[in-house]
């Protein structure tokens, strides 16, 4: 991974419309094209609460079901994959987690997080069974 400093310093050549090429001492893009680059860069690690979790489908099946910006997606083998996100809650992590519609682990996260999982978890399977009696 780059330094702080020297994204500052490729984001700068970037934006002045520098050509890559003629600065050898930048270091060279992980990904293919600069934009690719700045999506990863400015989406998940930019949030106060971050969170990877395996998903248990294919990364192209995936793909599709995700917005721009809501995170980074990697495949790990034909069957499942990484997304990493962030948000500015953590409810709102909870919600985009499970909105993407695919059975997953929670790899990564704040500790907070596994416990607004359980409880939407609670929550959803109240709605179709009924909530506990209380005696």
């Amino acid at each position: 991974m780059t330094s702080p400093t020297s994204r500052r310093t490729l984001l700068g050549a970037l934006l002045a419309g520098g050509a890559l090429a003629a600065a050898p001492s930048l270091p060279r893009l992980p990904y293919d094209d600069p934009a690719t680059y700045l999506s990863h860069q400015l989406s998940w690690q930019t949030w106060p609460y971050q969170a990877t979790v395996t998903l248990h489908e294919p990364a192209d099946a995936v793909a599709e079901r995700l917005w721009p910006g809501m995170g980074v997606l990697e495949a790990i083998d034909p069957h499942t994959c990484l997304l990493r996100l962030g948000a500015d809650t953590i409810p709102t992590l909870v919600w985009m987690i499970t909105s993407v519609d695919a059975d997953f682990t929670l790899t990564h996260g704040p500790p907070e997080l596994a416990d607004a999982l359980h409880t939407q978890a609670t929550r959803c399977l109240n709605a179709v069974q009924g909530p506990p009696h209380t005696t």
